[in-house]
């Protein structure tokens, strides 16, 4: 389990994200979240700021159900904003419906893969370091 502080944070912004989503289903009568461009405007930018910001950029190699995990949260990223240009343009509260469950599954995906296969920011901490010559070419470049 290599769960950090970063998805601490990336927990914090998804409650943040679901009160305003509760609160504009329930109508409440708040700045921005009173609309469906304003909410969708906030769930976007909460998820940028508070999910993408904090991630970083895996350079470890992905196998079996980490690279699965990748794509699968891929997938929910893409389908997030294609349902955000698609709220902005029409101001359907489906279209936000669909950025709020697909930020929601970003956010669960990348937790549960941190959590079981123990990839993340913490596992690639540390030198990086690639291998640029093998032992066999060594020998062959340097003449030994």
């Amino acid at each position: 389990m290599k769960l950090t502080w970063k998805d601490g944070v990336t927990t914090v912004t998804m409650g943040l994200i679901t009160a305003g989503y509760l609160a504009f289903l329930l109508g409440a009568d708040l700045p921005v979240i009173d609309t469906v461009r304003g909410t969708t405007a906030t769930v976007l930018v909460l998820g940028m700021v508070g999910g993408c910001a904090f991630s970083g950029l895996d350079q470890s190699r992905k196998i079996g159900l980490d690279r699965f995990l990748v794509g699968l949260a891929s997938v929910f990223g893409a389908t997030a904003l294609v349902a955000a240009i698609i709220a902005f343009g029409t101001a359907s509260p489906a279209a936000l419906a669909v950025l709020f469950g697909a930020t929601a599954a970003v956010w669960l995906t990348a937790t549960l893969r941190h959590a079981l296969t123990g990839t993340g920011i913490q596992a690639t901490l540390g030198p990086r370091t690639h291998e640029v010559i093998g032992p066999d070419d060594r020998a062959h470049r340097t003449g030994v």
